[in-house]
């Protein structure tokens, strides 16, 4: 039986295992931000600078696991492809690290600064469906 069945995805072999391995990354610090939020106000759960460790989580995790997967499946990654996903990640990375060290400040943690924390998970997320979804075909 083979993932894809005439033209569409299996969803027990590829979206299922990708929708779980987000959750394990992203549920425990939803969890801690929202019990920080409940003793320092409802407004740190969008405020909170652990949203931009997420990003570097969902990040990092993306490119290893896209690597197990292929390798799983004795299959070779396309080369050029992984450089711009490398640079890429590189420099995901150094913004949410960079947003995260900033925000750590209350002063300094803008709403323009939870915007881009915001747009950092968002497109981490994202990425992280499509690499590991896509590794799994």
């Amino acid at each position: 039986m083979t993932i894809i069945k005439r033209g569409k995805l299996d969803f027990r072999k590829v979206v299922l295992p990708t929708i779980f391995e987000y959750l394990v990354i992203f549920l425990p610090v939803a969890f801690y931000v929202g019990l920080e939020s409940m003793h320092r106000g409802y407004s740190y759960f969008y405020q909170s600078p652990e949203w931009s460790i997420v990003s570097i989580f969902l990040g990092f995790q993306s490119f290893f696991l896209y690597f197990r997967h292929l390798n799983s499946n004795n299959r070779r990654p396309d080369f050029n492809f992984l450089g711009i996903l490398i640079l890429g990640l590189v420099v995901m990375t150094f913004l949410s690290a960079l947003n995260a060290y900033i925000s750590l400040d209350e002063q300094h943690n803008t709403i323009s600064q939870v915007i881009l924390r915001l747009i950092l998970l968002f497109f981490s997320s994202i990425c992280f469906f499509l690499l590991d979804s896509a590794s799994r075909i």
